[in-house]
């Protein structure tokens, strides 16, 4: 699983995934224990652990199941539809197969819908559980990482993260303001998602050519004696 996720790390916009994880180690590096600003309490060093073991468990799982859906070369920029993508990601994060599933751009009635249909694998959705909390991860990362600025004074990398920390956060506000609607020349192949894309050129492939690769020897040499 981890190779996998490695695979495409360039790719536009799984590179950002990693960004909360390597932040809570930088913060584990450079400043621990980390006391509160104007409190005076200290941040326990084995929460700090455990934000860092599950904020990293939940970038791998969101960039192996965004390959899936979007494919090596997409990257997080897909021209599919919201729709689409709500119901895949439903379908990796509850096992709820995609065709159960409505065409809804609102993630929160896909997940309703997925939890309604009693099709729900809870051994799925223990494994994605961790992954639903990433906003707060990425929450506690920014709090943390400005109070250690506040307390302890800025550095030139804790700034880098902090910034980007700040537009992972602020930017889906930004984007909002943006048009709702793919363009028609984008529709071309949207409706599905890559990992289903491939399954289904795969079984066309094999169905287009059922020859057998391998001839029988013996029956061939019969035909040449002959």
């Amino acid at each position: 699983m981890l190779g996998s996720s490695i695979q495409g790390l360039g790719n536009s916009g799984y590179g950002l995934l990693y960004v909360v994880p390597a932040t809570f180690v930088y913060l584990l590096i450079t400043n621990t224990p980390i006391e509160l600003y104007y409190v005076g309490w200290e941040i326990p060093e084995v929460l700090l652990y455990a934000l860092t073991t599950l904020s990293i468990y939940s970038a791998i799982w969101l960039h192996q199941a965004s390959l899936m859906i979007f494919g090596d070369n997409a990257g997080m920029k897909s021209s599919k539809t919201q729709s689409v993508i709500n119901k895949h990601f439903c379908y990796f994060a509850f096992g709820v197969p995609p065709t159960e599933l409505p065409d809804d751009s609102s993630l929160l009635a896909v997940v309703l819908s997925a939890i309604r249909s009693g099709n729900v694998r809870w051994g799925v959705f223990l494994r994605f559980l961790p992954v639903g909390f990433t906003w707060v991860y990425t929450v506690s990362a920014w709090l943390l990482l400005t109070n250690s600025s506040l307390v302890s004074g800025a550095t030139l990398v804790g700034g880098a993260f902090w910034l980007t920390l700040t537009i992972i956060l602020v930017r889906n506000v930004i984007t909002g303001y943006l048009p709702h609607h793919i363009p028609k020349e984008s529709l071309d192949g949207v409706d599905e998602a890559e990992y289903a894309r491939n399954r289904r050129l795969a079984t066309s492939i094999a169905k287009d050519d059922p020859k057998p690769r391998i001839q029988d020897s013996k029956s061939d040499n019969q035909t040449k004696i002959r």
